[in-house]
C-alpha cells in the first residue's frame, strides 16, 4: 500500500491530485440519483448528453465521481461488465513536464489528445488535454493525466477557473451540505487489483515525481495494492465523519451493505454491482 498523506511538496512533472474517478455505466442517471439525489452529494457537474455519451459529476469535496454512460462502449474488452470503475485522471504540475519525467523513468505515455471546440465566438478553445499513462493501464483501467484548460465550452461553469480555484469550489460545495447525509469528507482509498503487484507498485512510485518515501498526491488518498488474475480497480473508500450516522442514513433509505470491522459499504444492488465502501475518518 502507499500512503498518502496531507501535503508535500510537488517537484515540476509530479501529480498534484486524482481530478475524478472515471466509472462505466449503463445508466448515468440512475448514479446521480444515489449519490446526488438519495446521499446529498453536491453536483459539480450536472448530468448532459451528447452523441458520444451521457455523463455528470458529483464531488468528494478532493475528487469527483465522474458517471460516464457512453453511447459505444467498444473501447472496452468484449468480456468487460459495466458498470466498472474504469480509471483515474491525475492533475499534472505540467503535462508536458509530467509526460518529460515518466519517459526519463521509462515509463510510457501516449501522445497528448486535446479536446478542443469552438467558441461562440468563432474561436478554437482547448477544454482538456488527456495522455494516457500507458504502463499502468490496462484494458479495464485507464489511467490518464488530464490537463484543463481555461476556456473551453464544455464546462458547466462560467467562470474561467484554474483547477486549483475549481477544486477549491468542490471542497466549499461539500462542506456547504455538510458531507451530505453520510458526513462525507472524502475519497481516502482506491484499491486496485493487479497481476504484477511489486512492479505496479513501483512503477506508481515513480510516476509521482518525488523521493520514494513521500506520498503519490496531497490530498489524503491512499492506493492499495492487491493481487489478482486482471489489472482493474476493485473498489474505493470514502471517509464519513461518523460510521453510526452512515450505517443508520444508508439503513434507512435500504442502501445498506454488508459490514466489516470499521467499514460499511453501499448496497452494490443499488449501484448495479460497484463496490463503494464508506470508514470513518
Amino acid at each position: 500500500m502507499i500512503a498518502i498523506t496531507k501535503a508535500f511538496a510537488v517537484p515540476p512533472g509530479g501529480v498534484i491530485s486524482i481530478d475524478h474517478v472515471a466509472i462505466r455505466v449503463k445508466d448515468a442517471q440512475l448514479m446521480m440519483d444515489v449519490f446526488a439525489g438519495i446521499l446529498g452529494l453536491p453536483v459539480s457537474w450536472p448530468l448532459q448528453s451528447n452523441d458520444f455519451a451521457t455523463y455528470g459529476w458529483v464531488t468528494l469535496g478532493n475528487t469527483n465521481l465522474e458517471f460516464w454512460a457512453a453511447t459505444n462502449n467498444s473501447d472496452l474488452p468484449g468480456e468487460a461488465v459495466l458498470p466498472l470503475f474504469h480509471g483515474l485522471a491525475l492533475e499534472p504540475h505540467n503535462l508536458a513536464d509530467s509526460i518529460k519525467m515518466l519517459g526519463d523513468r521509462g515509463i510510457k505515455c501516449k501522445a497528448p489528445r486535446p479536446y478542443i471546440t469552438q467558441t461562440a465566438d468563432g474561436r478554437y478553445a482547448t477544454n482538456f488535454t488527456n495522455s494516457v499513462v500507458l504502463d499502468v493501464s490496462s484494458p479495464l483501467v485507464c489511467i490518464f493525466f488530464c490537463e484543463w484548460g481555461l476556456e473551453g465550452t464544455i464546462f458547466p461553469w462560467k467562470e474561467q477557473f484554474t483547477t486549483a480555484q475549481r477544486k477549491a469550489k468542490e471542497q466549499q460545495q461539500l462542506s456547504a451540505c455538510g458531507g451530505g447525509k453520510l458526513g462525507i469528507t472524502g475519497l481516502v482509498e482506491v484499491e486496485i487489483i493487479c497481476t504484477r503487484v511489486e512492479e505496479t507498485k513501483a512503477l506508481w512510485l515513480a510516476m509521482k515525481g518525488n523521493a520514494s518515501s513521500e506520498p503519490f498526491t496531497e490530498e489524503g488518498i491512499e492506493l492499495s495494492f492487491r493481487a489478482g488474475n486482471e489489472d482493474r480497480i476493485e473498489s474505493v473508500v470514502i471517509g464519513v465523519r461518523s460510521l453510526a450516522t452512515a450505517r443508520g442514513e444508508l439503513a434507512e433509505a435500504r442502501l445498506l451493505g454488508e459490514s466489516h470491522g470499521n467499514e460499511i459499504s453501499l448496497s452494490k444492488k443499488a449501484c448495479s454491482g460497484l463496490h463503494f465502501r464508506f470508514r470513518q475518518i
